[in-house]
Order: structure tokens, then C-alpha cells, then sequence
């Protein structure tokens, strides 16, 4: 077995989620706070003691009928596992479990994406193993979001294909109101957009939503201090 690491911030949900990921898998390590995420994986690397290591993030609900099996054949690759999102129903990377080969360590830094940056192959593996939590609170709705709509529309990630982006895009932007801080999603999508193609030349301004502080900062002031608070408002932090 490869180690696997549980990856975590700030998210609300994230003790019950590592509760459940150290029942069925004992040997699993949380790794909690660490400031950037390029940093947070190198840490995981870093500690790893196995060629190869598996990251949860701190907003997933691994699936009961999951088992950290490697793929086969195995190779040099950064291999991503399907999730599930909650607010409108897309199936894909997004959040999902991930294996790093950890000889990459070092690269983690270069680009906006960690995982498809990577001067190695990213593999998809078919099997939803996941959902991903990431609406559990208002600014935790629109900072996922708003990441993977940056993400998105500035094309920033590697061997992305147009059709399959625009349709994604598409319904991060219009779908999903009617979930939980779902409100919340649509906008962070909607700015994400339009902060993505702002900054699609600007590989400076993308690598700031990988600092959760400033994604902090950019919601208190874009979205509450600007009065864009969506109608179903609660409480933003």
C-alpha cells in the first residue's frame, strides 16, 4: 500500500472526513494548514516513504466501495480519480483522489494546477471514488468555485480539451442554485471567469488562487463588502 496523505485547510467538514478516511485505511496522515498548495503537496512528497502517494482533499467523502488500488500498469504519471460534485452534479477531477509519482516533488511550484502541470502524463482513472464537500459553507462554495472556473477560463490547465472545458464552464455558471450555498458557487464560477480571462496571460496573478489567504481577502471584498451576496446569504466566513 502506498501512503496516503489527507490534505487540509480550513474546510468545515474536514474532522468528519478524516475521521472516516482513518477508519477504513489506518495507516492514512493528516497534513493540516499548510499555507499554498504547491507547498502543501511538496510537504506530502516530502514525507512520503513510498515511491508513489495518494492525496485526499480535507472536503472529501471517500465512496464506501473505494480502495486505494493502483492502477495497472503502473508508470510515471499523476493519476486522478473521478468525484462527484454536489452543487451541480459534474462528474470529474474536480477534488477528486489523486496518486503522485514522488519524483516530481520538485516541481510542484511551476504551474497554476499541481496536478496536470507536471511534466509527466496525467491519467484519468474512470472509477468515481469520491464526493467532493466543497459547499459547506458559503466562502468555501465560492472559493472552489472560483479556483476551478480561474482554472478554466485562462486554459492554464495542461492538455485541457476546448469542447469538454467550455461545456464544464458552462455549467459551474448557470447550474446548482438550489443546493446548499449553492448561490455562492454560481458566483464564484462567474468571477472566476471573468477573473481567468482577465489574467489568462498573467501566470503571477493565476498563482494567487492557490493562497487561500488572498482568495479570503478577494471574497470579503468582492463579494460581501461589494454587495454580491447571492439571496439565500447566511453567514460568509
Amino acid at each position: 500500500m502506498m501512503d496516503i496523505f489527507f490534505l487540509s485547510f480550513n474546510e468545515s467538514n474536514r474532522e468528519k472526513n478524516w475521521l472516516l478516511l482513518k477508519s477504513r485505511f489506518p495507516h492514512s496522515r493528516h497534513i493540516h494548514g499548510v499555507k499554498g498548495v504547491a507547498l502543501a503537496h511538496f510537504m506530502c512528497a516530502q514525507l512520503s516513504k513510498t515511491p508513489y502517494f495518494f492525496v485526499v482533499n480535507g472536503d472529501n467523502e471517500i465512496l464506501k466501495s473505494f480502495q486505494f488500488q493502483l492502477p495497472s500498469p503502473l508508470a510515471p504519471a499523476v493519476y486522478t480519480w473521478r468525484s462527484l460534485n454536489p452543487v451541480n452534479q459534474l462528474i470529474y477531477g474536480f477534488g477528486g483522489i489523486k496518486l503522485f509519482w514522488k519524483q516530481t516533488a520538485f516541481a510542484f511550484s511551476r504551474g497554476i494546477d499541481v496536478s496536470t502541470s507536471l511534466n509527466i502524463p496525467y491519467k484519468i482513472v474512470p472509477e468515481m471514488a469520491s464526493v467532493t464537500h466543497f459547499n459547506a459553507s458559503p466562502l468555501e462554495a465560492w472559493r472552489g468555485a472560483f479556483r476551478e472556473c480561474v482554472k478554466l477560463s485562462s486554459r492554464c490547465i495542461t492538455r485541457q480539451h476546448d469542447r469538454e472545458t467550455k461545456e464544464r464552464l458552462e455549467i459551474w455558471c448557470e447550474e446548482g442554485r438550489e443546493s446548499p450555498f449553492g448561490s455562492y458557487s454560481v458566483l464564484g464560477a462567474r468571477q472566476g471567469r471573468t477573473y481567468g480571462l482577465k489574467y489568462r496571460d498573467c501566470p503571477k496573478s493565476l498563482r494567487k488562487i492557490n493562497d487561500f489567504q488572498w482568495l479570503k481577502s478577494y471574497f470579503l471584498k468582492n463579494v460581501v463588502s461589494d454587495h454580491s451576496i447571492p439571496t439565500d446569504y447566511t453567514n460568509p466566513v
